[in-house]
């Protein structure tokens, strides 16, 4: 009896039964609300693709027919299994997918809200260090290589608020130091200035001006 049992236990069909066993745990795994149930199923079905590759492969070894049509049908049993595979473990991995919790959006927003507080936060103090450095500078040339880095200034902060989503207010911080009247030059430029370094220290004084009113104003 136990003999009888034994061979029983290894016979072809405790494949199928336990393929069967594990297929149905893991179906039933798959539609459970749990996210770690269903990411269980994974292994529950691999099992039951590994026990149907081997009951096939036992099959195919003790089929008496010619080797050449036993090639081909070798490969379209495994290739259906395999097929078979894939396409079960990509309807696991969808439904664990959806049962993933999502990123909180406020927690993204405020991320983004302190990287655009550093950003602006330098590029304000890298405008007042470039002002303070136009006004000390006695050399035309130094003055001009550091008129060159106003206007890349410019630049970068234009493209900073423009990927901050604000492309209004980037405009108008570009619009800011264009075409300055004699009266603005007069009201903003240092005294005393060389009149040569007046114009181009009155433009960066109004984009850092209208640069803070946005920080500020936008709460960045």
């Amino acid at each position: 009896m136990l003999r009888d049992l034994v061979g029983w236990m290894f016979s072809p069909h405790v494949f199928e039964v336990l393929a069967f066993f594990l297929a149905a745990l893991g179906v039933a795994l798959a539609f459970s609300a749990g996210r770690n149930d269903v990411r269980l199923a994974h292994w529950l079905f691999a099992g039951a693709f590994l026990l149907a590759y081997g009951r096939a492969a036992q099959g195919l070894l003790g089929w008496k027919i010619p080797a050449g049509t036993r090639y081909a049908v070798a490969f379209l049993v495994f290739g259906s299994i395999g097929i078979g595979w894939l396409a079960v473990y990509n309807w696991v991995e969808h439904k664990a997918t959806k049962l993933d919790p999502p990123q909180p959006a406020q927690h993204s927003d405020s991320v983004k809200k302190k990287e655009n507080r550093i950003v602006f936060a330098k590029l304000m103090d890298e405008g007042q260090r470039l002002w303070i450095r136009m006004y000390k500078s006695k050399d035309r040339e130094e003055f001009d290589a550091l008129d060159a880095q106003m206007d890349d200034w410019v630049a970068r902060t234009f493209k900073a608020l423009n990927e901050s989503g604000l492309e209004t207010n980037a405009r108008v911080f570009c619009y800011s130091g264009n075409e300055l009247s004699r009266d603005q030059i007069k009201a903003v430029a240092p005294d005393p200035c060389q009149p040569w370094k007046q114009y181009p220290m009155t433009k960066l004084a109004i984009y850092k001006e209208k640069l803070r009113e946005i920080v500020e104003r936008r709460d960045l």
